[in-house]
Parts: structure tokens; C-alpha cells; sequence
């Protein structure tokens, strides 16, 4: 229960950083910077998760954290698809 909690909250941190970023700027590609950013680091983290020096609890630890990046980039990329959509219809009209 705890980590749906958490995983919802990193949720709407993210959609707040991607809004925030679309007020902000109103260049188009600037609002996927955080999805990008956080799909580095969840690869990162997938990746160096069965390394070789890596010991007791260090693996499942990178794969929550993989989690938790999957987690946040995929809510900054859908918020940013979202807010072009819009903002695509909105101008048809």
C-alpha cells in the first residue's frame, strides 16, 4: 500500500514539473526534457542493477529506483503528449 502511495505521489511531482515547464516555456520540446532525463536514469538503474559489484540488497534497491524513474518519466511524457494535444486542438479551433 505504502509503495502505491509513493509511486502516485512521484506521479504528480512529475506532472507538476512537465506543467510547470509547458507555462513556462512555450517552445514545443522543452516540456520532454524531464521524461528524457528521467529515462536515462531509470536505464541506468535497470542496467547497473546486476553488476558485478554489487552486493546484499544493492540490486533490488536499483531496481526500485528503476521503478520509481519508470514511474515519473512515464507520467512526464504522457503529461507532455497531453499538454501538445490540447494545445494542438485548441489552435484548430
Amino acid at each position: 500500500m505504502r509503495l502505491i502511495i509513493i509511486l502516485i505521489l512521484i506521479a504528480i511531482s512529475s506532472f507538476l514539473v512537465t506543467s510547470g515547464l509547458n507555462r513556462i516555456f512555450k517552445k514545443r520540446y522543452i516540456k520532454y526534457i524531464p521524461a528524457i532525463i528521467f529515462a536515462y536514469l531509470m536505464l541506468k538503474n535497470f542496467i547497473t542493477m546486476n553488476g558485478a559489484g554489487s552486493s546484499g540488497f544493492e540490486d533490488l534497491a536499483k531496481f526500485a529506483m528503476g521503478v520509481f524513474w519508470l514511474t515519473a518519466g512515464l507520467s512526464s511524457l504522457i503529461t507532455a503528449i497531453a499538454f501538445d494535444l490540447y494545445r494542438k486542438y485548441k489552435h484548430k479551433k
